[in-house]
């Protein structure tokens, strides 16, 4: 094609249509500038023409606009991403997302790059350590939620204020019918709990409580209590609703109780004192109208035991009308005025008075040589209850009641041998009353231990009643009976009446009745006639005895 040369333009070149192309080389500008369309190049600067127009760096296909330095000092960034380098902002420059939202990652902010300033609508999910607030305050919260609160400073402690609320304000809220709703505890120690069970709502104190110094104004209503000291005053207890009590000791200016008090098997009840020391037993102080009072005795068993004692360390002294009447004294019982006994008295050793008995001196005593021999066995039961005046004479009585049954028989007896003694039984001739002690009537000499008497006056009454009460039989007899020179009993009736048929009172001897060689003179009743019971006959025998006793004297 030639050599080739440069093309000059001493003025201009102008294109009306077509390209200008430059197959190789550069397009050189040594001064002016370039207009293509709207865009103007003009040294370092590239600008439009047109209004507000926009100048656009597009890239064919996968390419990119490659900026290797940039000063951007205004207009907009869209859909762009920085990915292979960091982006600084200068040195008391601004990084202004106000308009907009910072988009960030998780975990992406170290807590060490945020200084002052406010965050708000902040959700933190989990924390990878402790959140330490360097001892300033958390103020504005609504709920903390969280697992525990402890202390940080063992100097400053922990101190949850609720000075600041208006009343009614400041709560504890517990959840609801939970057994263990709250416990303030130290290790395992449970030292105050609330339960929130429904219906057994209740503060459980696990140790002990101290309010000295303090009033509790009211204590409401006390279930159970164990109460080991202190004092309680001006306090009604059982007032509404009253119930047992146990105290070690009761003191008080006046004791009040609308039932009675009991103390171990003591009640006390209005006018009334009944002690009960085992079952049946009682005694019983109680007093009624114009001051009677009364003292009484029962011994369950049966057995009569339920003796009254009175000992004092000083006089113990009855009084009619303000007057001693009796009183006891260190050598025995002053007795003033006139005593009147009705029955026996047993196992008295002196007797001492003035009036009636003058200047003598009495023995009376329960003898040893009256024995009972009135059981259904016909046996001696023991020594009878008489009264026996300086062992010289006494007096006794015994009442026997048979009740027979239909078709019993009383045969008739002699003189008492080879017949049954006894009472309820058939082909019983001579029923045994009472027996006295003669010694042993086979010796002249007698050395025996008991009482012995050798003489009686016996008044006797046998009487048998039908089932309606009315007298069939009645024997009335005073006979005498006595040990002779020989030993023998002999007896002497002074009266017989009645339907004497029937049978009569005797003396008899009994040999060896009181023990070995200690014979006995026997009161029976010996049938003559044979006589038979109807049912539910009633047989009585009853005998008034007095006698005289011989000491010494044998047969």
């Amino acid at each position: 094609m030639g050599t080739a040369r440069d093309f000059h333009v001493k003025t201009g070149l102008v294109v009306d249509s077509g390209h200008v192309t430059l197959t190789n080389g550069n397009l050189v500008l040594s001064s002016g500038q370039a207009n293509i369309d709207n865009i103007t190049i003009n040294g370092n600067d590239i600008t439009s023409t047109n209004t507000n127009g926009a100048i656009n760096l597009t890239p064919h296909g996968t390419g990119s606009v490659v900026i290797s330095k940039v000063d951007i000092d205004a207009g907009t960034i869209d859909g762009a991403t920085i990915a292979t380098s960091n982006i600084t902002v200068g040195s008391s420059k601004t990084l202004d997302v106000s308009a907009g939202t910072l988009t960030l990652a998780a975990d992406q902010i170290s807590g060490d790059a945020v200084s002052g300033g406010t965050i708000g609508s902040v959700t933190i999910t989990a924390l990878g350590g402790d959140l330490s607030l360097g001892d300033y305050s958390i103020t504005n919260v609504g709920d903390i939620n969280a697992d525990s609160i402890s202390v940080d400073a063992a100097s400053a402690g922990l101190n949850v204020d609720f000075s600041g609320a208006n009343t009614t304000k400041s709560k504890i809220t517990l959840a609801d019918n939970l057994a263990d709703a709250l416990n303030i505890t130290e290790g395992s120690n449970s030292y105050m709990k609330f339960v929130t069970t429904d219906s057994s709502e209740q503060i459980v104190f696990g140790k002990n409580s101290t309010f000295s110094g303090t009033t509790i104004a009211d204590l409401g209503t006390v279930t159970t209590a164990n109460i080991d000291g202190g004092s309680i005053d001006g306090t009604t207890i059982g007032a509404n609703s009253a119930a047992a009590g146990t105290f070690a000791a009761i003191v008080g200016t006046t004791i009040d109780a609308s039932t009675d008090f009991t103390v171990g098997s003591t009640v006390i009840t209005d006018d009334s004192i009944v002690m009960t020391p085992s079952s049946g037993d009682t005694l019983s102080i109680t007093s009624a109208a114009n001051g009677e009072s009364t003292i009484a005795t029962v011994d369950g068993s049966g057995s009569l035991a339920a003796h009254l004692h009175l000992d004092a360390d000083g006089a113990i002294n009855l009084k009619f009308n303000s007057n001693t009447k009796l009183a006891t004294a260190t050598d025995g019982i002053d007795v003033t005025g006139n005593a009147t006994l009705s029955g026996s008295i047993d196992g008295v050793v002196n007797v001492t008075a003035s009036g009636y008995i003058h200047s003598g001196h009495a023995r009376m005593r329960e003898s040893t040589g009256v024995l009972d021999a009135a059981d259904v066995a016909g046996n001696s039961s023991g020594t009878h209850k008489v009264i026996d005046i300086d062992g010289t004479n006494f007096y006794t009585s015994e009442t026997i009641s048979v009740t027979e049954v239909s078709g019993r028989v009383k045969q008739p007896s002699t003189d008492g041998s080879s017949v049954t003694f006894g009472t309820n039984a058939n082909n019983v001739g001579c029923v045994n009353i009472l027996g006295l002690a003669v010694g042993d009537t086979g010796t002249a000499s007698n050395s025996s231990t008991i009482d012995i008497f050798q003489a009686a006056e016996a008044f006797c009454v046998a009487t048998i009643k039908n089932a309606s009460n009315v007298i069939q039989k009645r024997v009335v007899n005073k006979v005498y009976g006595l040990v002779n020179a020989s030993g023998a009993i002999e007896t002497i009736v002074e009266h017989e009446s009645g339907d004497v048929e029937l049978g009569r009172f005797v003396w008899m001897k009994h040999a060896d009745g009181a023990g070995s060689t200690e014979d006995t003179m026997v009161l029976v009743f010996q049938y003559t006639s044979k006589y038979t019971h109807t049912s539910n006959d009633t047989t009585t025998y009853s005998v008034n005895v007095n006698g005289l006793s011989i000491g010494g004297a044998g047969g």
